[in-house]
């Protein structure tokens, strides 16, 4: 190793840039040799937005193919149900029909059939409407006598007892 020190060799910050080399090149060469980098920068960010685009591209592309094979396969089961219906019913009114004498054995097992069909779907519609209005009654009258006692509570009295009270006043004021 050499003791001696050559200043040439230092960089501009006091260490010695790595190589050894001295860095005393002008403003005007490091701005040129700068220069194709930015190029080079700017190529590998284009790229990779290509890239990231592309990926969103194929992403939404494998959303709608697999939405459309939910659809399609969708209408095939619905299909499928609504087939199998008929024939239940269809065979179902058969079986009925042939229980009554020839000129009626057609359209009386098809009419019992239709009717019972049309009663149980009323029916499941009307107990289904009943319990979902009467679930929600029960709700809100919970939420409006758990609101009153929060006011008794925090009031001595709730609103009820205030219009009872009111009430009370306008009678005894007539």
């Amino acid at each position: 190793m050499n003791s001696t020190r050559d200043d040439t060799s230092i960089g501009a910050n006091g260490k010695t840039p790595p190589g050894g080399e001295s860095d005393s090149r002008s403003p005007a060469d490091a701005w040129r040799d700068v220069s194709p980098r930015f190029a080079e920068l700017k190529e590998y960010v284009s790229y990779y937005i290509a890239a990231k685009v592309d990926g969103i591209k194929v992403s939404a592309r494998n959303v709608a193919v697999y939405a459309a094979l939910g659809i399609v396969g969708g209408i095939v089961g619905i299909g499928l149900l609504i087939t199998a219906a008929i024939f239940l019913l269809s065979g179902l009114a058969g079986a009925i029909g042939a229980l009554f004498p020839t000129p009626y054995q057609v359209w009386a097992g098809r009419l019992i059939v239709g009717f019972v069909v049309l009663a149980i779907a009323f029916a499941g519609a009307f107990f289904g409407m009943r319990m979902l209005t009467g679930a929600s009654r029960k709700r809100t009258i919970e939420k409006y006598e758990t609101l009153k006692q929060s006011q008794r509570i925090a009031f001595g009295h709730d609103v009820q007892e205030r219009a009872r009270e009111q009430v009370q006043r306008e009678r005894q004021s007539q």
